[in-house]
């Protein structure tokens, strides 16, 4: 399935700068409330990234809309490249917001730049802010990191800063073109879908009407279970979801087997069936296959990183041209198959095949092997990257409230008892009993 390079913009400076301007025409009284302030405009800053990140933007960067204001340098992360976006944009550091959207309103298409230019508008912004509109987001098609065509969701979240009275905000976008591909996707498997309703019709009153009936309910299947991979939320939902898939793969191609294989280490030398699903009365193998070397397969390895899709009609026939490949294969009892290289951020993350399927109708099976791959591996790498930002997220709240309790006038009394390693804590402020729970 095709998708896009994820992009992530940062900002080497932050609004610390206004406010250092600011704190020097102020007396020392009110610097020590400054910091106070300051520190409570963060906490509100972590809300809001903390709102971008669990709606897994694609990009973001901090406005200061009052001052018409992009704080520092702004690059994009590329296959872990870095570019500076003030030097594609021409732009120099601490950039004006109006220059910003000007540069990326001319990439859209004519007939969608006004409403992109009226909604970026920095007056109708201020606007909203002081209507209580805080929240607005604006869809458009525009140019992915890489040049190709990107369905974009772009937020901006508005809020005040309690120290200089500026309104701020915090802009990130979200990257919907891999859903509106799949809506495509969907839109094409159900036309196929009443084709062969279609064809069900016709075929009643032959032998082949259950082959039909089957067919269609199990492409029904499949759609309705690619679909709910986008519900989930970690891998334990998303694990409970294989049996069912896989065995609607199975029955649809007519396969003995159904299973998919991930990297059992980290430097790629080994593969590991991760899930199966058995026909009736087909023996499992998932326990023969949990430390497969990469040199028992050398020549399957090198064409999924070409990204090629391997049929074999005739085991036998690959006797002499992958003989290591052929010896695993021959064990499992196995004569045909198709396997299905599976890719996240251009890496092969593994593969998923069927044993012995009906190659009469490959071509679908292919298909469809490579949309539950592709998708599949998209998932789990977004629901490892929701992971670290969470990790990351925890991270950064336990240390501001460390920094609030520290920041807090309070007497705290432990009774401690060195040889048995306890202390009870007898008296102290609630945010310190807070943290030492």
């Amino acid at each position: 399935m095709w998708r896009n390079d994820v992009m992530n913009t940062k900002v080497d400076s932050s609004t610390d700068e206004i406010y250092n301007i600011a704190s020097k025409q102020a007396s020392k009284q009110a610097s020590k409330q400054r910091c106070r302030m300051e520190f409570l405009t963060m906490e509100k800053k972590v809300k809001v990234l903390e709102h971008a990140f669990a709606a897994s933007a694609g990009a973001y960067y901090s406005i200061n809309l009052t001052r018409d204001l992009v704080p520092g340098s702004m690059y994009q992360v590329i296959e872990d490249k870095e570019y500076s976006l003030n030097e594609q944009m021409g732009l120099p550091e601490n950039a004006h917001f109006t220059d910003v959207v000007s540069y990326w309103g001319k990439l859209l298409d004519p007939k969608d730049q006004p409403a992109y230019y009226n909604f970026f508008s920095i007056p109708r912004l201020l606007e909203s802010f002081h209507h209580g509109r805080t929240h607005e987001f604006l869809k458009y098609w525009t140019k992915s990191a890489v040049f190709e065509p990107m369905l974009a969701e772009q937020h901006i979240v508005m809020y005040q800063d309690e120290v200089t009275g500026d309104i701020l905000a915090i802009t990130y976008v979200l990257d919907l073109t891999q859903d509106f591909r799949e809506e495509q996707y969907k839109r094409e498997l159900e036309i196929k879908q009443g084709k062969l309703e279609a064809a069900l019709r016709e075929a009643e009153k032959v032998s082949q009407y259950r082959e039909i009936k089957a067919a269609v309910e199990a492409v029904d299947d499949i759609l309705n279970k690619i679909t709910a991979f986008d519900k989930v939320s970690s891998e334990d939902e998303l694990e409970q979801l294989m049996p069912g898939l896989l065995a609607s793969l199975g029955h649809y191609s007519m396969s003995d087997r159904a299973y998919i294989f991930t990297w059992a280490s980290a430097e790629h030398q080994v593969l590991r069936m991760t899930n199966e699903w058995c026909a009736d009365g087909v023996a499992p193998e998932i326990d023969n296959l949990q430390a497969i070397p990469v040199s028992s397969m050398p020549n399957w390895v090198k064409r999924f990183e070409n990204k090629e899709v391997i049929v074999i009609h005739d085991l036998e026939a690959t006797k002499n041209s992958e003989p290591e490949e052929y010896e695993l294969l021959k064990t499992q009892e196995i004569c045909s198959l198709i396997a299905v290289p599976i890719y996240a951020n251009h890496q092969m993350n593994g593969f998923i095949g069927v044993d012995n399927p009906d190659l009469r109708q490959n071509e679908i099976s292919i298909t469809l092997l490579s949309d539950v791959g592709g998708h599949l591996g998209c998932v789990r790498e977004n629901l490892k990257s929701t992971v670290l930002l969470k990790k990351a997220l925890d991270e950064a709240t336990k240390r501001s409230e460390i920094i609030a309790a520290i920041a807090t006038l309070y007497v705290t009394i432990v009774q401690a008892n060195v040889k048995e390693r306890t202390y009870e804590l007898l008296k102290g402020h609630d945010l310190v009993q807070k943290i030492l729970g």
